[in-house]
């Protein structure tokens, strides 16, 4: 009789979804949630390129699709116990793999949340001052990607513990990892890829600003390749429209010359009659290797079929300076789409769906 009843409870919870996110089984010790988002692309990889297959063509892309479980046991009035485990899902079926998002083990109570196991760094989720998240548009078009496409600044870390506290309308969160990539075995040499990421934040009304800093030591496991950098972002929502900014300033410190350059962006959002129509711009200057900025240009409009249902388009561009190749799509989105040489302009349109459950 108890497994039945249990069956049924998962069955009750499972066709509510429809109308309900985070599916609890059990009040909130177990939730399930996910989002599944396809979309399809038309694609260009620039003039450089018209000898070359594919230099242009569509593509149906799975863009941050997943599927997690989470929940929160209340051991006393003062602290409770909490967990995560997201994976990512490849809707269009290119791929089986579950690969990992932010997955964690941690307590919290009123002095703060602590947590372990994998997560975006503090110095990532600054990119919610950005827009097109996901799409071609993603504002990772730029931001913590460097001139020849490595994406460096944008860190899910490994092996990591992160505290949390809000106070007021300030949040904090502190996160440091010894070994972000997550090796079975510590480098011999004591090169392991270390990062150490803080952010502070202040919300009043429609005002949201925040700033960020982050450390990266011996990237990829390289003895002394170093990097530095910090994000300001801010975002001010008044009735319909949203309009928001962020500076980003990376510094080299071993890793190499690509790193010192600095990148600004703006975007703004207005909702009519059910439609949000969106623009960003955002701009890379030059590096210590010179003739290497970029610019990336996007414009969309979303429209909610339901609460947790959205279609949407989105147009965007990347203008390469001569030695420059910065790919479009680079973190997020489900294709990249990269130049095959440097100074070309890369652009996209694309047409997609998003469901949350």
């Amino acid at each position: 009789m108890k497994h039945k009843t249990i069956v049924l409870a998962i069955g009750a919870a499972l066709a509510a979804s429809a109308a309900h996110a985070d599916v609890d089984l059990m009040a909130k010790e177990v939730q399930i949630y996910g989002k599944l988002h396809v979309s399809a692309d038309y694609y260009d990889l620039g003039s450089a390129t018209g000898a070359t297959n594919n230099s242009t063509g569509g593509e149906l892309t799975s863009n941050s699709s997943r599927i997690g479980f989470k929940g929160e046991k209340k051991f006393s009035d003062n602290l409770s116990g909490i967990w995560m485990f997201e994976s990512t899902i490849d809707v269009s079926g290119e791929s089986g793999t579950l690969s990992a998002r932010n997955r964690y083990l941690g307590l919290t109570g009123p002095g703060g949340t602590l947590k372990a196991g994998i997560h975006d760094t503090p110095f990532k989720d600054m990119l919610g001052y950005t827009m097109f998240g996901d799409t071609v548009g993603d504002s990772r078009n730029i931001l913590g990607q460097l001139s020849n496409g490595t994406n460096l600044f944008n860190v899910r870390a490994a092996s990591m513990i992160r505290y949390e506290l809000g106070l007021g309308g300030f949040n904090g969160s502190l996160e440091y990892s010894p070994d972000a990539k997550g090796t079975t075995t510590p480098d011999s040499a004591g090169n392991n890829y270390a990062v150490t990421s803080l952010s502070l934040g202040y919300k009043i009304g429609g005002l949201d600003i925040a700033g960020a800093y982050e450390k990266q030591d011996n990237i990829s496991n390289v003895n002394n390749a170093n990097a530095n950098g910090y994000r300001i972002g801010v975002k001010y929502k008044i009735a319909d429209l949203t309009v928001g900014g962020i500076y980003e300033g990376l510094t080299d410190d071993g890793y190499g010359a690509r790193v010192e350059r600095n990148a600004y962006g703006v975007n703004v959002a207005y909702k009519i009659s059910g439609i949000t129509l969106a623009g960003q711009y955002l701009k890379a200057d030059t590096s210590g290797i010179g003739n290497d900025g970029a610019s990336n240009y996007s414009v969309g409009a979303y429209y909610d079929l339901a609460k947790s249902a959205q279609i949407y388009g989105v147009y965007s561009s990347i203008k390469n300076d001569t030695a420059a190749a910065y790919v479009l799509g680079n973190d997020g989105h489900g294709t990249k789409y990269a130049p095959a040489a440097t100074g070309e302009t890369v652009k996209a349109i694309s047409v997609g769906m998003a469901y949350s459950f």
